[in-house]
């Protein structure tokens, strides 16, 4: 993805511009440092120092903080949240429609996928709904906390009588 490489260095280097140093007593007493990175959301990402790889030693840098954190933790956490966000907003339309007038259920999530339970009357209505909430991220975003988000979140619907057997469905 374009920008993601700029994107954490940026986030590496504002935890190194406000860490500071702390004493680990779990670890004899030694001096790391830690420190942070705000997501736009508000959510606080914090990093600790490690002990220094030996090549990073020979150059005199005594500890360093893992880039495989600072990385990982803004792009999958901040993920989390916007799947968390919404969610809500599907229970929401649930809520909103007694769900679907009592035949539709969600069952469950893993990552960004959601699962639903239907009497097939409901197909139509609640795959556009679901289509449209779930594609909806950058606005969501935008009104939330202000993000402009020019990234597309295209969702792809799948429908069958299990999980092995599923076909896509266009609406």
């Amino acid at each position: 993805y374009p920008g993601v490489a700029e994107f954490n260095d940026n986030v590496e280097k504002e935890v190194k511009r406000n860490s500071k140093p702390f004493k680990d007593f779990t670890r004899g007493g030694k001096t790391y440092r830690r420190g942070y990175w705000q997501a736009p959301t508000g959510t606080k990402y914090t990093f600790r120092s490690y002990d220094a790889q030996s090549w990073q030693k020979e150059k005199g840098i005594t500890d360093s903080f893992m880039p495989t954190e600072m990385k990982n933790y803004p792009i999958q956490g901040t993920g989390g949240e916007i799947v968390q966000i919404i969610l809500g907003k599907l229970f929401r339309k649930f809520v909103e429609t007694d769900h679907y007038g009592g035949m539709a259920l969600m069952c469950n999530t893993v990552h960004d996928c959601v699962w639903f339970d239907y009497v097939p009357d409901v197909q139509d209505e609640l795959c556009s709904d679901v289509k449209e909430i779930m594609e909806s991220v950058p606005e969501v975003l935008g009104e939330l906390y202000g993000m402009e988000v020019d990234v597309p979140f295209p969702v792809e619907l799948e429908i069958g009588d299990n999980l092995y057997n599923k076909t896509v469905i266009h609406i």
